[in-house]
């Protein structure tokens, strides 16, 4: 290989180094009017939760709603995951459930958080497909945990945008 070509190697490199941890002003559109209905969506939730098991399995127009809720609450995060992954250069998840987990490479979330935030694809998995009869007593249990995990992803994704806006900011500038 020639210095030229060792050279143009090189460029290459840092031009790839330097895209890493921005994002497009596109992308970052898309995601955040999906963090203002992931906050919508989330406050809805906190209305609708009811105040005990007994009630929530007593009205089913709660329960529909806080189902349908969950689902979408979890859908909105996956679009958001894959936004992410995709405008990092990545590969699609796998799996929803690693959607989540492959967010950790790029310093979205911690390691802890995504092990316990994934899980919750599960239950938009079985609200879904109703791979089995829904138990009413996980649906009902996972509300406050979606409600806590979702806000604090809602966090995460911000404090990542502002970082990798950051980043953009400071390459643009560089350039220009």
């Amino acid at each position: 290989m020639n210095n030229k070509d060792t050279e143009g190697n090189e460029q290459n490199n840092r031009e790839k180094k330097n895209n890493l941890n921005t994002i497009s002003e596109d992308d970052k559109n898309a995601v955040n009017e999906k963090l203002i209905k992931l906050e919508e969506y989330l406050q809805e939730l906190k209305d609708y939760k009811p105040d005990s098991f007994k009630n929530y399995i007593s009205h089913k127009k709660v329960k529909y709603s806080v189902e349908r809720l969950l689902q979408l609450i979890i859908d909105l995060a996956l679009d958001i995951n894959n936004i992410i992954i995709k405008s990092q250069g990545g590969y699609p998840a796998s799996d929803y459930f690693n959607s989540f987990i492959d967010l950790v490479e790029f310093d979205v979330f911690n390691d802890e958080f995504a092990q316990k935030i994934a899980p919750s694809t599960g239950i938009r998995n079985r609200l879904v497909h109703e791979y089995e009869k829904i138990n009413d007593k996980i649906v009902y249990n996972s509300i406050d945990k979606t409600i806590n995990y979702y806000t604090k992803y809602m966090k995460n994704i911000i404090k990542y945008l502002a970082k990798v806006s950051d980043i953009s900011n400071n390459i643009n500038n560089k350039k220009g």
